[in-house]
């Protein structure tokens, strides 16, 4: 009988854990985005997204010489130690091994003129790190791209240094006479002057101010038309095409080797780590508009509006236009994040850079596009 009550005894039910007792509300954990993880971690696509940096930054050492490697070596070297200082400091966990820092001080360097003085690349990168990415919340948090602000806030800050900051210059190359090698055609005065001096779209820019108050007279012929005028000033200053794309001309650091920076944006492509997208909007948004919208040249009764009058290659390999699309404009923390959005993103960066280049006081509008869409962003989203 006790054999028997015992094995026809039912178990003792187990008590509900406190969990399930809970009603269902109260179980659910509600956290932001990512919920679904892979094998990518912010350090591995960050220190990827360096080494896609090094070619363009060493063909703009070889060819800016050592005031370059000293841009970016303090730019670099100020982020990283901003960050981790102020996470020390408010007691964070010390993540500058992300190579987040890195990649907003190579930017920022990579933006600047071999020839500016020494703070500047200094002050401007801690104010990248310290207010726009910290005093946010740090990565993830921010509006804004950090290295794009630091642009901004450098040409705020010293608007004397505007030559220096936007048009570059070969510094120590020109010294040894490099400009002469790498001129595709016999070296003009002012072929000279675009290699040594500054970029050739600030000399274009230059020139057609020049035309514009009618003094190019001593160079173009009277009665000359606009557009001959345009093609004449743009041949001027026009290093080549394999100039160009190599890299051996006047700019920014980085800006130049258009062939290193498309390598990069590839391979970034290919892993995943930026959408097509993008890239592919801001890229024809800036050259369509930049060849579409008019320019004026000429005085008084003789000044004559062209439309489509502009030089899709010429925008396209000059200027930061590619590594605005495919590394700065692509940053995941401050651009929209389906597909659709970065489309209509990348469409106002365009737009805004073409605008720029062709009515404001600079020669070029890739930083202040990207600041002006990055506070879309949450809008687009």
């Amino acid at each position: 009988m006790s054999q028997g009550t015992e094995q026809g005894a039912q178990p003792k039910p187990k008590p509900a854990p406190k969990d399930e007792k809970k009603p269902l509300f109260e179980k659910l954990t509600v956290a932001t985005s990512p919920h679904i993880h892979n094998a990518e971690s912010v350090e591995k696509i960050m220190w990827t997204v360096n080494a896609c940096l090094i070619l363009p930054g060493i063909v703009g050492v070889w060819v800016f010489g050592v005031g370059a490697l000293k841009v970016i070596l303090l730019s670099v070297l100020t982020a990283v130690v901003t960050e981790a200082a102020i996470q020390k400091w408010t007691g964070q966990k010390v993540t500058v091994k992300d190579g987040s820092a890195v990649v907003t001080g190579l930017l920022f360097a990579y933006s600047m003129s071999p020839r500016v003085d020494w703070y500047i690349p200094i002050i401007c990168s801690f104010f990248a790190i310290a207010v726009v990415k910290q005093l946010f919340g740090g990565l993830g948090n921010n509006i804004w791209n950090p290295a794009m602000a630091a642009r901004a806030f450098a040409l705020a800050a010293w608007p004397f240094m505007t030559v220096a900051l936007w048009f570059g210059g070969w510094g120590p190359a020109a010294e040894y006479g490099i400009e002469n090698k790498f001129v595709s055609q016999p070296p003009s005065e002012f072929q000279a002057a675009a290699v040594t001096g500054s970029t050739p779209r600030k000399n274009i820019r230059e020139e057609i101010d020049k035309a514009r108050a009618g003094k190019m007279t001593d160079v173009i012929p009277e009665g000359t038309s606009a557009r001959e005028t345009l093609t004449v000033i743009r041949e001027r200053h026009n290093p080549g095409l394999l100039n160009l794309l190599v890299g051996t001309r006047g700019g920014s650091i980085g800006e130049t080797c258009i062939i290193g920076l498309v390598l990069g944006g590839i391979f970034l492509l290919i892993k995943g780590y930026i959408k097509w997208q993008l890239p592919a909007a801001m890229l024809a948004s800036a050259l369509f508009f930049g060849w579409l919208l008019p320019v004026r040249l000429g005085l008084g009764d003789q000044s004559e509006l062209l439309w489509g009058a502009g030089d899709i290659l010429f925008d396209c390999l000059t200027g930061g236009l590619v590594l605005g699309a495919f590394f700065i404009a692509t940053d995941m923390v401050s651009c929209p994040m389906t597909k659709k959005g970065q489309f209509i993103f990348g469409i106002g960066c365009g737009f805004f850079t073409a605008v720029i280049r062709i009515y404001a006081g600079y020669p070029e509008g890739v930083s202040y596009s990207v600041i002006l869409m990055n506070t879309a962003t949450p809008l687009i989203d």
